[in-house]
């Protein structure tokens, strides 16, 4: 069965659009420091604003990103994916965990970063990065973007959590290797996916278009009017 597209109506392809150029326009992390507590000095000028050393591989990227990094450091095992959402600008990481076994060596919590976004459209970019990841099978796992609710949020927040088969226990290992796949090069994925959605729909836009049949673009059919 085919899958009807939504009406043109019905969707707001302009601002679609506009969203799609506003993340591909974000300065990438050797343009501009993603870490907002980072105060680092660079190699290249000794200044804590240059970005030219930020990398995913940063030893101070855990508690640069944090909140509280005294306290709570980003844990190594979702830093990287931390530190990628963090690149793209236009989402705002608020938790994360990277999955724990409990006394007995049993998953008793699942890797999963919280955050929130300016845009629900980024959110399917994301959506579309998992799904294609799935589809190749490069995931052990099932991961989705969830909409969960925080008391004291009035925000939109979603979550980035595995699904495991409920017949089977989870495997802690597995599911951080899956997290080391998504992690990987994420912002330029994401980014590739929202330049092939822009291509798309900037190319249906133009075809919808009305085209001018009428070679004289002169309204006036007397191409040498006299005046009365």
């Amino acid at each position: 069965m085919k899958i009807k597209e939504p009406n043109s109506s019905f969707i707001d392809e302009r601002a679609i659009i506009s969203e799609l150029k506003t993340l591909l326009h974000q300065p990438n992390m050797n343009e501009l420091r993603p870490c907002q507590n980072c105060k680092t000095p660079c190699k290249c000028s000794n200044s804590t604003h240059c970005a030219c050393q930020c990398s995913a591989e940063c030893a101070h990227m855990p508690t640069a990103t944090s909140t509280e990094p005294e306290q709570y450091p980003i844990e190594p095992g979702i830093a990287r994916l931390v530190f990628e959402f963090n690149t793209l600008r236009l989402f705002q990481t608020c938790w994360s965990c990277e999955g724990h076994l409990d006394s007995h060596g049993v998953v008793n919590k699942l890797p999963r970063i919280w955050f929130y976004t300016q845009s629900a459209n980024y959110t399917q970019l994301i959506v579309q990065h998992l799904s294609l990841l799935t589809c190749t099978h490069k995931l052990a796992y099932n991961w989705t973007i969830q909409m969960i609710s925080l008391n004291s949020s009035p925000h939109q927040t979603y979550s980035m959590e595995p699904t495991p088969v409920h017949t089977t226990q989870p495997d802690i290992e597995v599911l951080q290797r899956d997290l080391k796949i998504i992690s990987k090069d994420f912002a330029n994925h994401i980014k590739k996916i929202a330049r092939d959605q822009l291509q798309l729909l900037e190319k249906n836009a133009n075809g919808r278009q009305p085209h001018n049949t009428n070679p004289n673009p002169n309204p006036n059919p007397n191409p040498n009017p006299k005046l009365a």
